[in-house]
């Protein structure tokens, strides 16, 4: 093709493109900003890219990088994109390199920038478009995709070879296609995820997209789940409107919403295993429901024009049929305390759900809350001040840690809730109701459960468990704590101090050994230490042999201290004072023999 003969069909395509209003973009510099690097392509502004992505296939994120609207430059991890014929691209030159363009591409601006200098347009020996800044600042050209096909851009760094050696880091990859709008759908570039409903109510972006959390397979009883796809053709552009269809298995309901997601398209579920809607791909949501309290999984297809979207498989655990304790704590007096519970399904399973409870006779209420965080710190449990639902998740519930501090403790998963009841001024015993409702048929199921409210440290009696050990022995001392009303006191304390002050190491003390529990705040009576209520254990590393003392000071209202007397021995079951006393029979012998062989001389 002769040069005459490039610039009749360059002059063509421009009138072409006017006539379309493809050439509505402001050259660049008039907003500023643009800039370019040696041997490297950049382009700096269109409104024409279908897609971008690297040479492994990774699409340039939209939410980093506006490709419509900022630079994309060639780099070595590859840069390849898509246009529409007849799309535009501005491209800048740095004024160090020239620019040669292969396949169905074209210069029709050579002055984009509207300055002093034009770029000079050639053609090379081998037939292709070579671009070159005469001035010494870079220039601007707008470039047009031609025809369907394959092109390429590649920035000479030296500046005076109409023939330069491609690399990824010099060479913009092309593709031109006749339309960005296809509804081939894209796997790679489309995104569905299964959710809880609170979790599509807000958009985020750019682009916007609906807010999505974790993706989540397992719901529990009257909850709905929800799936949310933002559909895509290979362009990485959501796919034109067209009938999307929704089906689900084993008689789950589905409801599906082309609109914007939003919590107003969560309240209708729907009537059928099947629904459909007429939507672009932008926001699809799909509402799936279990209509039973039975436990129920349910695989379900997303379609769009007959191509599958997505398939996802969602599972119910079954309405609770059983309200299990799995741990109790003795009441404060004119305070609180707790019910631990688990419920279960008719198969066993943990699922998720709220107790609540009955007035009690002496004055104690079980109140309970979907309220997740537990007023108590995670150093020594406290009157909780708000109740916790029960859950299916594997994860440790949010006050596990401040109960679970102590190994032994009784609440060994994290899927219990709480629920708390309220102590009248008296200590006493009596039994409360707990209740759950079913969330799907509306019944109730309760089970009965004895609590007792008691009050501060009165007495207390400490224990050993053995009257003699020896060297290496663990020894196990055992407070037992009763209120004025000789009931085991509450589970809220701390053993160093009654009324919950803070202890010191001087509250608990062991001769001959060292604590294998420190004595600080986190040693606590009762469930919350894994003990019977009222009571709290030590243990001592016994390391020295002779006569000892255990000494308690909790400071009750009558007991003030408690002394337990006990022997430690040497391993070999020698104590020190029976090897001296041994030592000194020997002397005693060996003087007595000494006595006698001189005896024995002087008679001689």
């Amino acid at each position: 093709m002769s040069t005459k003969t490039m610039k009749q069909r360059i002059a063509l395509v421009a009138v072409s493109a006017l006539g379309f209003g493809l050439l509505s973009l402001a050259p660049v510099n008039a907003a500023g900003g643009a800039t370019s690097a040696d041997g490297v392509v950049t382009i700096v502004g269109t409104s024409s890219i279908c897609y971008a992505s690297n040479d492994a296939g990774t699409a340039i994120d939209p939410t980093t990088y506006d490709i419509n609207t900022e630079q994309i430059a060639s780099d070595a991890a590859g840069r390849n994109i898509t246009v529409p014929v007849g799309g535009t691209l501005i491209l800048e030159i740095n004024a160090s390199d020239l620019v040669v363009l292969s396949g169905p591409i074209a210069a029709i601006n050579l002055d984009f920038d509207i300055d002093d200098d034009v770029v000079v347009q050639t053609l090379s020996a081998a037939g292709k478009v070579v671009l070159t800044d005469p001035g010494a600042v870079d220039e601007q050209v707008l470039l047009t995709a031609l025809s369907v096909g394959s092109a390429t851009i590649v920035a000479d760094a030296a500046g005076d070879d109409a023939n330069p050696t491609s690399t990824r880091a010099n060479t913009m990859n092309i593709t031109i296609v006749a339309s960005c709008v296809t509804d081939t759908v894209s796997a790679a570039d489309t995104i569905s995820q299964s959710t809880s409903l609170t979790c599509i109510a807000v958009a985020v972006g750019p682009p916007a997209l609906p807010a999505r959390g974790l993706d989540i397979t397992t719901f529990a009883a009257g909850n709905a789940a929800c799936i949310t796809s933002v559909v895509k053709n290979g362009y990485g552009v959501a796919v034109p409107s067209d009938v999307f269809t929704a089906t689900a298995t084993n008689g789950a309901r589905v409801n599906i919403d082309g609109s914007t997601i939003g919590l107003t398209t969560t309240d209708n579920r729907g009537a059928t295993s099947f629904d459909s809607a007429t939507a672009t791909g932008t926001d699809v949501f799909v509402r799936v429901d279990n209509p039973t309290g039975a436990a129920l999984s349910t695989t379900v297809t997303i379609s769009y024009a007959g191509q599958v979207v997505a398939t996802k498989n969602l599972t119910w655990v079954g309405e609770a049929t059983k309200i299990n304790v799995v741990a109790k704590t003795v009441g404060k007096t004119s305070g609180q305390g707790q019910i631990h519970y688990t419920l279960t399904d008719a198969a066993g399973t943990l699922t998720a759900g709220i107790a609540t409870g009955d007035v009690t006779s002496f004055g104690a209420v079980v109140t309970s809350t979907t309220d997740t965080t537990i007023t108590g710190t995670t150093t020594q449990p406290t009157q909780a001040t708000a109740g916790k639902s029960a859950t299916f998740s594997s994860s440790a519930a949010p006050f596990a840690v401040a109960i679970n501090t102590v190994a032994a403790n009784p609440v060994t998963s994290g899927a219990y809730g709480i629920a708390l009841f309220n102590c009248g001024s008296s200590a006493g015993t009596a039994s409360v109701t707990l209740r759950h409702l079913q969330p799907v048929t509306g019944a109730y199921i309760s089970t009965p459960v004895s609590v007792s409210c008691a009050g501060s440290v009165d007495t207390y009696t400490v224990s050993s468990d053995k009257a003699s050990y020896q060297i290496g022995e663990v020894a196990t001392f055992t407070i037992t704590a009763k209120d004025s009303k000789g009931n085991p006191v509450h589970d809220y304390l701390s053993t160093n101090n009654g009324v919950l002050g803070a202890g010191t190491a001087a509250d608990v003390s062991f001769g001959g050994g060292t604590i294998t529990k420190a004595t600080a705040v986190t040693d606590v009576i009762g469930t919350f230490g894994g003990n019977a209520p009222g009571v709290a254990t030590y243990k001592a590393q016994l390391t020295t042999a002779g006569s000892f003392n255990a000494v308690v000071n909790l400071a009750g209202a009558t007991t003030k201290s408690v002394t337990v007397a006990y022997k430690v021995a040497a391993a070999s079951g020698v104590t020190n004072e029976e090897v001296l006393k041994s030592i000194v029979a020997l002397i005693a012998s060996i003087n007595k023999q000494i006595q006698a062989l001189q005896k024995l001389i002087l008679k001689r």
